[in-house]
């Protein structure tokens, strides 16, 4: 084997030749699992989670374009685990949205270097607001603090871990889930 044809990466190598081939690594996920079998099966699989007509349409276009990634693992492997990734993050747009609908501040002014400056609120403080303000039970508000974990790991990653499509579905119901509960 040539040193060109040598594997670089524990995920596909993309080429010329294999572009708009699908991925081994998701052929061999379809045949140990029982779900998404073949592509009718395969976009059912990730289209089934659906968000409520109360979520706002500019989250579900974010949340879209997550699915929409997991749903092209077929050909890379690796982009289930970016839309999985992706979710959190419309978790967090969902909670800025949630809280303007509310009218609770998303931003604050502090004193920098002598000059008023202004600065958006954290993720954290938005769910501490939700709580504050009724909107979450504080059992609520610890799941929510998984999902700002998430976020954070995702965000700041020390080395590339990849999921599985089935693990990265189950972020996409989560997420969903929590779009859903947030916007009632």
């Amino acid at each position: 084997m040539s040193e060109a044809a040598k594997k670089r990466h524990n995920f596909k190598d993309i080429s010329l030749e294999n572009l708009g081939q699908p991925d081994e690594n998701t052929i061999i996920w379809t045949r140990m699992t029982a779900v998404a079998k073949n592509p009718e099966h395969w976009l059912k699989f990730f289209n089934d989670p659906q968000c409520n007509d109360k979520v706002p349409q500019r989250i579900v276009e974010i949340l879209e374009v997550a699915r929409g990634t997991m749903i092209y693992a077929v050909f890379y492997h690796p982009l289930a685990t970016v839309g999985a990734h992706q979710c959190w993050r419309v978790l967090e747009s969902g909670v800025r949205e949630r809280c303007k609908q509310l009218g609770i501040p998303l931003t604050f002014r502090r004193i920098v270097k002598g000059k008023e400056q202004e600065f958006p609120t954290s993720f954290n403080h938005n769910l501490n607001e939700l709580l504050d303000n009724g909107h979450f039970t504080q059992a609520r508000r610890d799941r929510w603090d998984i999902v700002r974990n998430l976020r954070n790991g995702a965000s700041h990653p020390e080395t590339q871990g990849l999921l599985d499509p089935g693990q990265a579905q189950r972020q996409l119901e989560l997420a969903v889930e929590f779009l859903n509960e947030l916007f009632v």
